[in-house]
């Protein structure tokens, strides 16, 4: 962490390549540059605020457990950044209405799920510190995004991750005596919440007769090479990175990255963060 006066902020540059690697700190070269980003346009998946948005509401979270108060020190740095109106003021945007006043309501375009889950962990210390701003500011934020698909049937973004993500917001947004939106929550469940979720293992299997990712270097690869795990044989599994024992069963119950049918029209690949957030 760098800190800077009463902020704090995570490094994005590290020394591997490759989405997912070039981010990360090396134990034994550290980072490789240490400047501070100036957009949420940074990151991985081109979003700042996914890459480590939620950072402090973990910290915050702790220091509710514990009493640590290191934790909520830090927490409150992160947050002095992450809301900093540079990072919510994007001037050339896909959404020209937006500039200017983001910085106070947080009216955002970009990254779905990464602002959601920024907006969360700012409540998380919000609360914590029972920041009367900071609560507000989240719940504009919130109210900005379910105006960014279609509310009544929790269909967001083009990911799983971004309707399981607000239903976690309005459930903190409650819980937090900020707004009542139960009946959001209930509406994102019944709808897009239960289409998401891979209930056939038929339609699983379907999936896996699907065709094969070509073209691109998969995600175990990636991880092989970045962290020098021998990748010889291609066709077979590389413990502890890959697992078949009974993969579609275990699948049951799961999320997907898109509800089916419409999911199923894509390739085989790991779905593993909609499956957490979901």
């Amino acid at each position: 962490v760098e800190r800077r006066g009463d902020y704090a902020y995570i490094p994005i540059y590290g020394w591997m390549e490759g989405e997912y690697f070039r981010s990360c700190y090396s134990k034994k070269k550290g980072w490789k540059d240490t400047r501070e980003p100036m957009s949420e346009r940074e990151g991985e998946e081109g979003s700042l605020f996914n890459h480590q948005g939620h950072t402090p509401g973990v910290l915050a979270n702790w220091y509710r457990l514990s009493g640590n108060e290191a934790a909520l020190r830090l927490s409150g740095e992160l947050v002095r950044f992450l809301t900093k109106p540079r990072l919510w003021d994007l001037p050339g945007a896909d959404d020209p209405n937006v500039f200017g006043y983001s910085g106070e309501n947080a009216h955002w375009t970009g990254h779905f799920h990464g602002h959601v889950n920024t907006l969360r962990a700012i409540l998380e210390y919000a609360v914590a510190v029972n920041d009367a701003r900071l609560k507000e500011f989240v719940r504009s934020g919130y109210e900005w995004a379910r105006s960014r698909g279609i509310a009544r049937i929790g269909l967001f973004d083009e990911q799983g991750c971004g309707t399981a993500r607000m239903i976690g917001l309005a459930l903190k947004l409650t819980d937090a005596g900020v707004g009542d939106y139960w009946e959001d929550v209930d509406q994102y469940i019944r709808n897009n919440g239960s289409e998401l979720q891979l209930a056939s293992l038929d339609e699983i299997r379907k999936l896996c007769e699907g065709p094969r990712q070509t073209g691109a270097e998969g995600f175990t690869e990636k991880v092989a090479r970045a962290y020098g795990v021998p990748r010889l044989y291609p066709d077979r599994i590389v413990a502890p990175l890959e697992n078949a024992d009974r993969v579609a069963e275990r699948s049951v119950g799961g999320f997907g990255r898109l509800q089916l049918p419409f999911g199923g029209q894509a390739v085989r690949k790991s779905i593993i963060c909609c499956n957490s957030h979901g």
